[in-house]
């Protein structure tokens, strides 16, 4: 996976529309941190992301809510812009990165609890 960070000063300029990814609010926030507030009227949250590849090349992604009425985190269809059409692959790749991470950090406490679960039991 390419790194990649939020970055408020990335020139936006010239992107639009290069895809839909389908992930809820709290994956965005997993993935990419808190976003930015939105325009008030289109748009509600936002983020700017900059991926980095191994020759030091940056691309530039946003993700944004369009006209939509649902709650935030009921959201699951989200606009992703760019200048190139590869962003779209990039934030579905972080994003699944994330729950990848998120998912690993439940199954070690899982495996947590039983360990401290089966000494409790040999203590008795």
């Amino acid at each position: 996976m390419k790194n990649f960070k939020t970055d408020l000063n990335a020139d936006i300029n010239g992107t639009y529309k290069r895809g839909i990814v389908v992930a809820t609010y709290d994956d965005l926030i997993n993935a990419f941190g808190q976003p930015l507030p939105g325009d008030g009227e289109h748009v509600r949250a936002e983020w700017v992301v900059v991926f980095t590849d191994d020759d030091d090349q940056e691309t530039v992604a946003t993700i944004y809510d369009w006209c939509e009425d649902s709650p935030l985190a009921q959201t699951l269809t989200w606009n992703v812009g760019g200048h190139c059409f590869e962003v779209l692959e990039m934030v579905e790749d972080a994003i699944s990165f994330a729950r990848d991470m998120a998912h690993e950090d439940q199954n070690r406490m899982y495996q947590w609890d039983l360990a401290w679960l089966d000494e409790h039991q040999r203590l008795q």
